[in-house]
């Protein structure tokens, strides 16, 4: 199974400890926590792959970490700062010996993170290649995303907007899965029924063998079904959709209602 390593970039706001870039209002090590969460998050719910958090401790700490796992991919996570707050934009980075597949994976990568920056007019500052620590000691391939400038103010407002850092998130996650070839999980209908049999969208009704019969003017119709112990669960939503009806769910009552 595919190992990817994330970095966070920097340590975190206690009191002594290196918080990353500082500006208008926001913390970097605040933003790569998020955005790591919501990337770990994407990838295990949908993907055939290992996520793993590098230590929040020194640069040689986290590629320490990559390496001893054997990660197949590293990546660090942050956001810019600079001096001249007119600074803005989106920029990635690899090593400047870096090989054939880490510049592929950051083309890929790059590209699906402007994709989505494009909506709200991000400036591209284009893919790099430079010394950095993380990079040079990573042995599995590598790359270091710099998402927006702190210091900037039109980029900070982007950043303390939720929907933008989890379509961020999201950008990262597709990037991840184009440029590492990761394979969708399999899912088990009958356990994803389960979960929405926990949030009321389903309802059950007596097993009659393997199977529901339905008819409808005297015509046996197929409903799609699954026996989860001993009761077959339908949709009622597809149900009603036959029918050119509409449904409503009640919680407090415990009630749906079709009309």
């Amino acid at each position: 199974m595919t190992i990817i390593c994330l970095d966070k970039g920097h340590k975190g706001k206690l009191l002594g400890q290196d918080c990353g870039a500082v500006g208008n209002g926001l913390y970097e090590s605040d933003l790569t926590d998020i955005i790591v969460e919501g990337i770990v998050n994407h990838l295990k719910n949908n993907y055939e792959v290992d996520v793993r958090i590098a230590p929040r401790g020194t640069l040689t700490d986290r590629t320490n970490y990559a390496n001893s796992i054997k990660a197949d991919y590293f990546l660090s996570i942050h956001i810019n700062s600079a001096v001249n707050t007119n600074a803005f934009g989106f920029e990635s980075f690899i090593h400047n010996n870096a090989s054939q597949k880490s510049l592929d994976i950051q083309n890929i990568l790059h590209a699906e993170i402007m994709k989505y920056m494009k909506q709200y007019n991000v400036f591209d500052r284009g893919k790099k290649r430079a010394n950095f620590a993380v990079l040079r000691n990573s042995k599995c391939s590598a790359c270091l995303i710099e998402n927006l400038f702190i210091s900037n103010v039109n980029d900070a407002k982007l950043l303390k907007d939720d929907n933008f850092l989890n379509g961020l998130s999201k950008s990262i996650s597709n990037g991840l899965v184009l440029g590492l070839g990761l394979k969708k999980k399999v899912v088990d209908k009958k356990e994803e029924i389960k979960e929405e049999i926990k949030d009321n969208t389903y309802i059950n009704i007596l097993n009659t063998k393997d199977s529901v019969k339905v008819k409808i003017n005297d015509e046996n119709v197929y409903v799609e079904n699954y026996i989860i112990n001993d009761h077959i669960y339908f949709s009622v939503k597809d149900f009603c959709n036959m029918f050119g009806k509409e449904y409503k769910w009640d919680g407090e009552k415990r009630e749906i209602s079709i009309k």
